[in-house]
């Protein structure tokens, strides 16, 4: 069997998410429901846990093949054939 040692919990509460993340609790549960975060809930015990494999996916730096283009802000630019049209017309 292999030599594991655990330097740290395996899940944290969703309050001990917040302490680490600096996130709200709202925004933890959206992270959940969004299906970022994953969580086990074991029956008959009312809490939450989040794995902390998945809390160190979430604040990992994402590589740049992962980081969509930013979105230009305001208004989109008219295409050039559309403005020589307006030029050009009598």
């Amino acid at each position: 069997m292999a030599d594991v040692t655990l330097n740290r919990p395996l899940t944290h509460p969703i309050s001990r998410v917040c302490e680490l993340t600096g996130y709200g609790p709202t925004t933890i549960w959206k992270l959940i429901a969004d299906g970022r975060l994953e969580v086990i809930r074991l029956e008959g015990i009312r809490r939450t846990l989040v794995t902390d494999a998945s809390l160190m996916r979430l604040l990992a730096p994402a590589s740049k093949s992962e980081l969509q283009p930013r979105r230009k802000r305001g208004r989109p630019r008219k295409s050039p054939s559309i403005v020589m049209e307006r030029v050009c017309s009598p």
